[in-house]
């Protein structure tokens, strides 16, 4: 049982706890309908590190990967440039074939389920028309979010940036379509 307290500084709890500081960056990820569902449970349960699961999610060859369609990862893309240019403060995103990373910060009277649901419901319906798909779900219900200690924000940021190049689809981040840097805020070469 639940015991949900929604404040802009306190808990959330649905399936899962969610601190929900907004004077901290959050550091986001969100897949596809479909995926590793179990695996993303163990890693909020503490049971499996993060970065085992992305591995996953890199190098799946099953499961769902709308976003391989440019069409859809452009849709995706432009929702989140219109968020990191109207809304609140991104840093920097990657977008993959079946999930996608950011690192933000909101601004005060903001809420981060909110946001999200904003990002997933109107991309959603976007990216399922282009595949031609009526009444299908698209993105996973939950998202892994982190609120990111200030000494962590540097990692996270290279993790985010770096993520295309781990999983070998490109040598440089650079040469990814689908990732963005805020540089205003970060250098990165």
């Amino acid at each position: 049982m639940s015991n949900p307290v929604y404040t802009a500084q306190g808990f959330s709890s649905g399936n899962l706890p969610h601190f929900k500081p907004n004077d901290a960056p959050y550091f986001v990820t969100f897949g596809l309908y479909g995926l590793y569902d179990r695996e993303l449970a163990l890693v909020k349960a503490n049971k499996m590190k993060f970065a085992d699961y992305d591995k996953l999610l890199d190098f799946a060859t099953d499961g769902p990967h709308h976003l391989r369609v440019p069409s859809c990862a452009e849709i995706v893309q432009q929702k989140l440039m219109w968020l990191a240019g109207e809304v609140l403060t991104m840093h920097a995103f990657t977008i993959m074939s079946n999930h996608v990373h950011l690192l933000m910060a909101l601004k005060p009277e903001q809420d981060l389920s909110d946001l999200m649901r904003l990002v997933k419901g109107s991309t959603s319906r976007e990216c399922n028309k282009v595949l031609g798909l009526t009444g299908s779900k698209f993105w996973q219900g939950e998202s892994y979010d982190r609120v990111l200690r200030w000494n962590e924000h540097r990692v996270t940021f290279n993790y985010i940036v770096q993520n295309a190049v781990k999983a070998n689809i490109v040598r440089h981040w650079r040469e990814h379509p689908f990732t963005w840097v805020n540089e205003k805020l970060h250098f990165v070469d």
